[in-house]
């Protein structure tokens, strides 16, 4: 059992390192042993304003609505080309000219100022063919904006519940660690006093090993669903990362 268990020490070791080489390589700092995997639990909000703040603050919403506000002014665009325009125009120009060896001459100054307006008669079409391209994109954008809201809303309250049944899974896992620590002290003082043997002892530090990998596991998840349900409402920054060094739980051995 011991061989078993030092094999599988050394899996999560390297699992870990290729955990910290991989964040690493997306955000561009070096990842230390001694960043703490827990962060303060945000305060719960409730479900409409998380899926309030997904309908507007998701990446994909933003995103559909920039190329919505493109579309839009693409149209406009193409009325203006359609419409007549007006200019307001002005010019100077000076001519000097000479004549004869002793250089008479003249000076020529000419000025002008007035509008210009252009008026489209034909263009073969181009022009309202354009319009109505602009008005088919504009109204797609329009559909695909309302599909990145749904689309966000979906998954910000997918992440809701999923955050919410991982915290429901650490509080018991933590539950089982206490109770399992528990039944490892009673199991050594037992042991101690000549009640129980050392394979009842062991058994129950096995018992309190198998619960806090448990809970290691479900600490994990809990920090993944956070992240999850930030990024899903687009609140997920660096604050939101253990990239920090802070004060790590102490080990109740």
């Amino acid at each position: 059992r011991a061989s078993l268990t030092e094999a599988e020490l050394l899996d999560a070791r390297k699992a870990d390192e290729l955990a910290r080489a991989r964040l690493a390589s997306l955000i561009g700092t070096a990842i230390g042993p001694d960043v703490p995997l827990r962060l303060p639990a945000p305060a719960p909000a409730p479900q409409q304003d998380i899926e309030s703040r997904a309908g507007e603050q998701a990446l994909s919403v933003l995103l559909a609505e920039k190329q919505f506000e493109l579309s839009d002014r693409e149209v406009d665009k193409a009325v203006g080309s359609a419409l007549p325009s007006v200019d307001l125009v002005a010019g100077y120009t000076r001519e000097k000219t000479t004549d004869g060896l002793f250089g008479a001459g003249s000076v020529r100054r000419d000025q002008r100022i007035g509008i210009q307006v252009d008026v489209p008669i034909y263009a073969g079409g181009g022009t309202w063919a354009q319009l109505r391209k602009s008005k088919k994109q504009k109204l797609e954008a329009e559909l695909r904006l309302a599909d990145a809201r749904r689309e966000a809303v979906l998954t910000a309250r997918e992440a809701a519940l999923s955050l919410k049944a991982a915290r429901a899974r650490t509080e018991a896992l933590e539950r089982a660690v206490k109770a399992a620590r528990e039944a490892r002290n009673a199991a050594r003082t037992s042991y101690e006093v000549g009640l129980m043997t050392i394979v009842d002892l062991l058994d129950a530090e096995s018992r309190l090993a198998d619960a806090r990998s448990q809970l290691a596991t479900a600490e994990s998840g809990l920090l993944l669903a956070r992240l999850q349900l930030a990024a899903s409402i687009g609140r997920l920054d660096t604050a939101h990362l253990p990239l920090g060094h802070g004060e790590s739980e102490a080990d109740d051995s």
